[in-house]
């Protein structure tokens, strides 16, 4: 029984992760489209967010390696003691 309740879910999972990549979406109700839809819209807002977040990150480190180069290069040129 266990074993049988396993293969559905995972056939259940499968199934829905084919959807989310645009498969088998033929015999799909349009409510049911507009769900994936939704579902995808979400994702990908919040990928965006992580892609921002993450590149806003990355800036602040370029500035900082900035700042920490050209000070190295002033003290070098003997201008900084």
């Amino acid at each position: 029984m266990e074993v049988a309740k396993l293969k559905q879910q995972f056939k259940n999972l499968h199934e829905a992760h084919r959807q989310l990549m645009g498969e088998e979406l033929c015999g799909m109700r349009v409510e049911d489209l507009q769900t994936l839809e939704n579902k995808l819209t979400i994702s990908l807002q919040g990928i965006r967010m992580k892609k921002g977040s993450l590149m806003h990150q990355q800036n602040i480190n370029l500035y900082k390696k900035q700042e920490h180069m050209q000070l190295h290069v002033m003290r070098t040129m003997g201008v900084l003691h």
